[in-house]
């Protein structure tokens, strides 16, 4: 599904006072977890999901959890390690393995001597050496994941395990052992299959688990290795063994099983029904009295005292959008909408009278609140007039694509889809008891299914603009026809007022290189018919595919990718009646992809797939953090003339931005020196935005006479 730029909205982010964002409470739902490392309350987890995968943090022993941002990109976690205080991770959509010394507040990549990952799938800690293993590789570190070295053996590792003092690992499809942590190998004298998933060694057997169905799941040597039988009973399909002390236990299609017998005879762990049943679930970590699991839905925690179970959940990945009506929040996400009555401190999820669907948009227009869904290749736009309590379908006849904007401009509403590469509006003037098709002309030249895709439909002076994928439409008869302009242009946004059009664009099209990426910025006062570039006040260098706009009570924001830090967002203001934009730091360092922004009784939230929920608050105070990106503490605090930052922060840009939300100053720390002066400042309370390189952290400093 796309997210949808609902953000772009009239009338949609009203900042009354200077409040960065800082991560709330937000929509949290069991989801898939592909690996989990605990260490008492501090738990890491990698959230799976099809484009927009995560790496999550708890520091109250999974009570909540906020997004980690290694990259600026999805990171699809495989295996979480830790030794000696490094976390090691290894994704698999970013092809990376990355590193944190300071419990994942920030990471560096950490490749050196690591082919391309493809499907990191297992690792152990033995002693003081790193071992992971995938689909196409078995790789060791013993400098706590600087770097990367090859065994004598190497190829598709499945089964990696510590048991009974020895290494074992599938790699290749051919068994092998270590009692030297890999410093040297032996193939075991018969190969108990090719395809085995996990190994233990308990009560003097060897036990290889295996991911073939029809009972040949788990084989067991008691010569050593020399030959092995199939265990008869055992569950089909094992995805993972771990071993504790002499009790084995395994993960399979139908849950967790525990042998206590060296793999003779397995029960079923009282009650343990989550689903595992990708490759990739099913890893488990022991914590104290606690195995962690990873299942379809999230992380579970298992007592091992009593057999008692907790699922953790963690932010939708897939949030999409927040919007309010009627005095409550509502987010969207993939295959829900949910409701909340205390500005996002809880939630609870709506029933639409349909099973098994997509969310494509969620809007509140003319009194009610409507909602575009997908089951299967049916879609459907329903109608709520008691504030999501029920919802009715809405017959806008015919429609044949997935809904993309849902709005309302001069009393009229307007629903769009794209389908056969043409783009369809239906309106309604009656509140939408009846709607009449729209016409709308064939955009010419489009080089992309979605480019015709209308993302929006907003009122400018007399003018209505629908502003799609590439170019925009205008109508000057209320709606009832729309002809296009620009359509060349790619990941336009328009806003403005009355005889005053600002339009975003990306500088290059798609087919082209783009060695600049940049967003430029421009204005018409005759309805479109001449532009005019506006650069004053402006960047130069954005990242391609974030120029948006949106107003902000008489503002028009421009929203961009930091130039800077491109894992946040950055933005800009140009007032009504003024020719310069004005950085607005009181909304940087929000993460990126942020989808939809909306501002209600005096907050301003922010959808962030993968992190959820954000707000700014009510009050004019210091800026805070964002989740993932860490506060660090600087010294002395109050401080009147020199300020000392952390170590990892020497050679930083340091942005100094007081109260007001003002940038005052911008000092630099050096390589030998990781300090700044601040005997300038005059005494107040500010807020340090610190830049070194791709990494970034925020500090909260008073200072006093």
């Amino acid at each position: 599904m796309k997210q949808p730029y609902a953000f772009l909205a009239a009338a949609l982010l009203s900042i009354t006072a200077p409040a960065q964002f800082t991560p709330g409470s937000s929509p949290a739902v069991a989801g898939n977890s592909y690996a989990v490392h605990a260490d008492g309350d501090l738990i890491l987890t990698g959230q799976h999901a099809s484009f927009n995968s995560r790496l999550f943090r708890s520091t109250d022993g999974g009570a909540s959890f906020h997004g980690l941002y290694p990259s600026s990109g999805p990171v699809d976690v495989r295996v979480i390690l830790k030794l000696n205080g490094t976390y090691v991770i290894a994704v698999n959509e970013a092809e990376k393995v990355y590193r944190s010394t300071d419990n994942g507040d920030t990471w560096t990549i950490s490749n050196t001597g690591m082919p391309t990952l493809y499907s990191p799938k297992n690792g152990v800690v033995v002693g003081q050496r790193m071992i992971v293993g995938g689909t196409t590789f078995l790789r060791y570190s013993d400098d706590e994941g600087q770097s990367w070295h090859s065994f004598d053996i190497d190829g598709g590792t499945m089964g990696l395990n510590f048991a009974g003092g020895h290494v074992w690992a599938n790699v290749g499809g051919t068994s092998y052992r270590s009692s030297d942590a890999g410093d040297t190998w032996e193939a075991l004298p018969t190969n108990p299959s090719s395809a085995v998933t996990g190994y233990a060694a308990a009560a003097g057997a060897i036990v290889a688990t295996t991911d073939y169905s029809g009972g040949v799941a788990i084989r067991r040597s008691t010569d050593d290795g020399q030959s092995w039988t199939t265990v008869s009973g055992a569950p089909n399909i094992v995805r993972f063994a771990y071993q504790i002390d002499d009790v084995i236990y395994i993960t399979t299609y139908e849950g967790l099983r525990r042998s206590t017998d060296a793999g003779l005879t397995w029960q079923a762990v009282g009650g343990f029904n989550h689903d595992v049943v990708s490759g990739y679930h099913g890893q488990m970590q022991l914590d104290g009295n606690d195995l962690w699991v990873c299942t379809a839905n999230g992380p579970v925690r298992l007592d091992l005292a009593d057999d008692s179970q907790t699922t953790h959940t963690v932010p939708h990945v897939s949030m999409g959008q927040v919007v309010a009506h009627n005095g409550a929040l509502y987010a969207t996400l993939t295959d829900a909408v949910l409701k909340s009555t205390d500005q996002g401190a809880s939630w609870t999820s709506l029933a639409t009278g349909h099973d098994n669907f997509t969310v494509h948009y969620l809007a509140p227009v003319g009194g009610a609140l409507y909602l575009a869904i997908r089951v299967g290749s049916d879609r459907f736009l329903l109608r709520s007039t008691d504030n999501g309590g029920s919802f009715q379908p809405v017959d806008l006849g015919n429609v044949e694509g997935d809904i993309t904007t849902i709005g309302e401009a001069n009393g009229v509403l307007y629903v769009s889809w794209f389908a056969n590469w043409a783009a369809h509006i239906v309106r309604s003037t009656d509140g939408g008891a009846t709607w009449t098709a729209a016409t709308v002309a064939q955009a010419p030249g489009m080089y992309n299914s979605n480019d015709g895709e209308v993302r929006a439909i907003r009122a400018i002076g007399s003018l209505l603009v629908a502003e799609v994928e590439a170019g925009y439409m205008l109508s000057t008869d209320n709606g009832l026809n729309w002809a296009w302009y620009n359509n060349t242009l790619e990941r336009t946004s328009v806003q403005g007022w009355s005889g005053r059009m600002v339009q975003s664009f990306a500088d290059n099209h798609w087919w082209e290189p783009a060695p600049a990426n940049r967003v430029l910025v421009r204005e018409s006062s005759d309805n479109g018919a001449t532009w005019q570039l506006v650069e004053d006040g402006l960047p130069t260098v954005s990242a391609m595919g974030f120029g948006r706009l949106f107003r902000s009570g008489d503002r028009v924001v421009l929203q961009i990718i930091d130039p800077d830090v491109p894992e946040a967002f950055r933005f800009y203001a140009l007032e009504q009646g003024a020719t310069t934009w004005a950085h607005a730091p009181e909304l940087d360092g929000l993460p990126t992809p942020a989808t939809d922004f909306l501002a209600t009784n005096g907050a301003h939230y922010a959808a962030v797939p993968g992190s959820g929920l954000w707000s700014t608050g009510t009050g004019t105070g210091i800026h805070g953090p964002a989740a993932g990106i860490p506060t660090v503490a600087v010294h002395p605090n109050p401080a009147s003339d020199r300020v000392r930052l952390p170590a990892a922060w020497a050679n930083a840009q340091v942005q100094v931005i007081d109260a007001a939300g003002r940038a005052v100053a911008t000092l630099r720390t050096s390589m030998a020196n990781n300090a700044i002066d601040v005997a300038a400042l005059p005494t107040g309370i500010y807020h340090l935005r610190i830049v070194a390189g791709e990494r970034i952290a925020v500090a909260r400093l008073a200072v006093q006479r």
